[in-house]
């Protein structure tokens, strides 16, 4: 091969190189590009989501409170009538149940409270509760007037009612277990947000060592 055609042959390779240099940098650049955009948005989607939890808190915690109270309030008037209630003349009696009515009736808007803030799992233990003081309120109503009306049924109701009201104090417990992992702000939804913000952050730097051309302690460079 003579001087001239080497030289052009080197020429034509020396070009190309730096043409397919120049363009690899290029993609490589834009790739970068994306990739970053593609993390900044991911990175703000999950911190949106953790505010989101945080915001919701408070509204949950006093939804959440105003039905546990309201229903302690009923379960104590129910507990009242397996106790006094053989005490009571036809008016007190009376009384006792429009009262008694007026109270499991105020807990429908405030169980509609928690199933509008959520989530699925509180509301639905709140129902299974509200349903239980309903069904004891039903009951104790029963057994006053059978108690004042000194009906021979009401050794019967009062075993009914009492087995009512524990079974119902029962679904207390587990309206506030559904409730309180929320109130903590949902460890299960914490723990997932932080393990994929941990990612996320995890692989932007891993693409941050590509691009400085750096490799993390304790890993291997590419043989």
């Amino acid at each position: 091969m003579d001087a001239g055609l080497a030289a052009v042959l080197g020429a034509t390779v020396g070009a190309t190189g730096t043409a397919l240099a120049a363009v690899a940098t290029g993609w490589w650049a834009r790739s970068q590009a994306k990739l970053q955009a593609s993390t900044q948005l991911q990175q703000t989607r999950l911190q949106l989501r953790s505010d989101q939890l945080y915001q919701q808190r408070g509204p949950r915690v006093d939804a959440y409170d105003a039905f546990l109270g309201g229903s302690y309030t009923v379960l104590d008037k129910i507990h009242n009538a397996i106790i006094d209630s053989r005490g009571m003349g036809r008016v007190e009696a009376d009384q006792f149940i429009r009262s008694l009515k007026g109270e499991v009736d105020g807990l429908q808007p405030l169980w509609s409270r928690v199933a509008i803030l959520g989530p699925h799992r509180v509301a639905s233990a709140g129902l299974v509760l509200l349903h239980g003081i309903a069904e004891a309120g039903r009951i104790a109503t029963a057994y006053v007037h059978a108690v004042v009306d000194e009906s021979d049924a009401r050794e019967q109701i009062k075993d009914d009612l009492s087995q009512r009201y524990f079974a119902t104090a029962e679904t207390v417990s587990d309206f506030i277990e559904a409730a309180r992992p929320v109130l903590d702000l949902d460890p299960t939804s914490a723990a997932d947000l932080m393990s994929q913000m941990a990612d996320v952050q995890s692989l932007s730097g891993r693409r941050s060592f590509r691009r400085n051309g750096n490799i993390p302690s304790g890993s291997r460079s590419p043989e």
